[in-house]
């Protein structure tokens, strides 16, 4: 009897999407899996930010389909979040923190409703578990940007959801909110949550990830980190630019990573 595979997380087929007819991804296909921390890594312009707001449906695609839990996206919303890349977001809008993050509760609440004590507890747990806690009623655009950034993490987690699409989550942020960060994303991965991030730093990608995608423009390698986190798919990936490579590759080689030409 042949055991029956389990239905992939995410699965993408024939994906292509373009800007003024120049294709930013082309034929991208790809599966991944549940309960996973899975970075995309690729060069500026690699189409990796394009890649999770087509799958979140926020682009259109040129052609290709999308499914998430085995189904469109329509119809699995409610079990998805999505944390954009800071720059993305106007920061001077008159906000608290706390309302900030009670965004994340709107879908279950449906229209028109005001949050309840429970939607608030949780908001507030939230804060507490990204450390902002003692900031719920500041104005956002009196915080740092390391500070925004748990915020938005917070937000996310009041959501509740199952699956998490984060943009470049650690770009301005300082180390100890990197490190923070990781923590969150590592323990929501213990408990079966699926965490996407875009990531730039190459030099991280081992210590962070469980599952690597690699990406510039075409899908170059997907899988788990410790088998496509090499040298000949660094070189496809950002086409010899040599400056970044050695220094991954001479990380790689501190690691001692096993060498085959060695008996």
């Amino acid at each position: 009897m042949v055991e029956k595979q389990p239905t992939p997380l995410i699965e993408i087929h024939d994906l292509t999407v373009a800007y003024d007819k120049k294709p930013v991804l082309w034929d991208v296909d790809f599966t991944l899996p549940e309960g996973k921390l899975i970075g995309i890594v690729g060069p500026n312009g690699a189409g990796k930010s394009t890649l999770i707001k087509a799958i979140m449906g926020l682009i259109p695609m040129q052609s290709g389909y999308v499914k998430l839990f085995g189904q469109g996206l329509d119809k699995v919303r409610d079990k998805i979040s999505y944390v954009p890349q800071r720059e993305s977001v106007d920061w001077d809008f008159p906000t608290s923190v706390l309302d900030v993050v009670l965004m994340g509760r709107y879908h279950k609440l449906g229209l028109f409703k005001r949050p309840r004590k429970a939607d608030k507890e949780i908001a507030m747990d939230s804060l507490r578990k990204v450390g902002m806690e003692a900031f719920s009623k500041r104005q956002i655009s009196k915080l740092s940007g390391g500070q925004q950034q748990r915020v938005f993490l917070a937000r996310a987690l009041a959501q509740q959801a199952e699956l998490y699409f984060m943009d470049e989550p650690f770009a301005g942020v300082d180390a100890a909110t990197e490190k923070a960060i990781v923590a969150l994303l590592k323990d929501m991965v213990s408990k079966n949550k699926t965490v996407i991030v875009v990531h730039h730093d190459l030099q991280s990608v081992r210590k962070y990830f469980d599952w690597l995608l690699m990406l510039n423009t075409r899908l170059v390698a997907n899988g788990p980190v410790d088998q496509v986190f090499t040298n000949e798919f660094l070189e496809e990936t950002y086409g010899g630019k040599l400056t970044l490579l050695s220094e991954v590759t001479e990380l790689m080689k501190k690691e001692e990573l096993p060498n085959r030409e060695k008996k």
